[in-house]
């Protein structure tokens, strides 16, 4: 997902492991280089874009509202009304 929306935002992105996911399952690395196409203006219209609207079904599906690295490009994932803010447990009940 990370990947998707650098690219949807105008970023060249490459993804790889770096190590062998026989070690772990937290292998994947993404370099992103801004291209001269990602700026505000563009960023801002493609959010409605087609990649954009899969990215958002696909943060829909996983029950995703907002990550940190939307929340730093401005882009809104999902919808934030009545939910919890981000890195808050429900409370015990």
């Amino acid at each position: 997902m990370r990947g998707m929306l650098l690219e949807e935002m105008g970023y060249n992105v490459d993804i790889f492991e770096f190590i062998g996911g026989e070690h772990t399952a937290k292998n994947c690395m993404l370099t992103a280089t801004r291209s001269a196409r990602a700026s505000k203006d563009i960023g801002a219209l493609r959010m409605e874009s087609k990649g954009m609207t899969e990215l958002k079904a696909l943060a829909n599906m996983h029950g995703i509202k907002r990550t940190k690295l939307a929340d730093l490009l401005g882009v809104q994932l999902g919808d934030t009304k009545g939910g919890l803010r981000a890195g808050r447990m429900p409370p015990k009940q």
